[in-house]
């Protein structure tokens, strides 16, 4: 089982790197938001692991949700960034290829909202299980984030726990205990009586603003509208799934973003 496992994974890899969809960026993040008056939204897929799809490329969708706009293709180690007026804006991601490259999208069954303020960055993260899981937009709240990287190192001592408003304290094993800020909805993990950042919580701003920054190459956006319609047809299936199942959109609020000034 080991051995297949082993083949299969090689054939994957050896496909994404022959098939990339994307050229590198190479302007620093800080030079790709230069507009106090826009907002940014950052695609970042940062978990670099093995996985059975080669990228998802995401849509803006129009106001109707029955058409949109290419914003462009993320692969895992990559991000891409995408500024926005300010306002609500629907994203949908149309997963292509997988492990043997079929000729078919398939979806992911996200719609994500982001409801942008100018001169603000915001974070959709993307994830995705081994073998057999799609990848899913993560409901990404890059402002208490940033301030959890800020603790990271801290000693979790009485005058630190008071002074930031940590409260109520959760054991959750004997080395690690959680403590929360009910104002904030902010935990912080405290390992050995210091503030640390769990492996579970792999999501950290740090590593979702450093994944290569990436455009879709022009080959791969002639092949993405050549398939609008059939992309369309799906998107339009998967909405009346949506509405039948009563599923909650997922959001992204104007005071979950960080202020452009504070992006190194």
């Amino acid at each position: 089982m080991n051995y297949i496992k082993t083949i299969i994974m090689a054939l994957a890899l050896t496909m994404m790197g022959c098939s990339s969809k994307t050229v590198e960026v190479k302007e620093s993040n800080k030079k790709l938001i230069t507009k106090s008056d826009k907002a940014y939204i950052v695609f970042s897929w940062p978990k670099d692991r093995f996985v059975n799809i080669q990228s998802v490329e995401i849509v803006e969708l129009n106001q109707k949700q029955d058409n949109f706009k290419l914003v462009g293709t993320v692969e895992f180690g990559t991000k891409i960034i995408y500024e926005v007026d300010a306002g609500k804006h629907d994203f949908y991601g149309f997963v292509d290829g997988g492990l043997v490259g079929l000729a078919f999208p398939w979806i992911n069954d996200d719609i994500i909202s982001v409801d942008a303020q100018a001169n603000k960055l915001y974070i959709v993260a993307i994830d995705s299980d081994l073998l057999n899981d799609i990848p899913k937009f993560v409901e990404y709240n890059a402002k208490l984030d940033s301030l959890y990287d800020d603790f990271v190192g801290k000693e979790c001592s009485t005058d630190f726990l008071d002074k930031n408003n940590f409260q109520h304290m959760a054991i959750i094993s004997d080395e690690v205990k959680e403590y929360t800020n009910d104002k904030l909805k902010l935990s912080i993990f405290c390992k050995d009586n210091i503030v640390d950042r769990p492996d579970s919580k792999f999501l950290a701003i740090k590593e979702l603003l450093s994944t290569t920054t990436v455009k879709m190459s022009l080959d791969s956006k002639e092949k993405f509208f050549i398939k609008k319609e059939e992309y369309l047809e799906h998107l339009n299936n998967e909405k009346r799934k949506k509405i039948q199942e009563n599923k909650t959109p997922k959001i992204i609020n104007k005071n979950e973003g960080i202020l452009l000034s504070n992006i190194k």
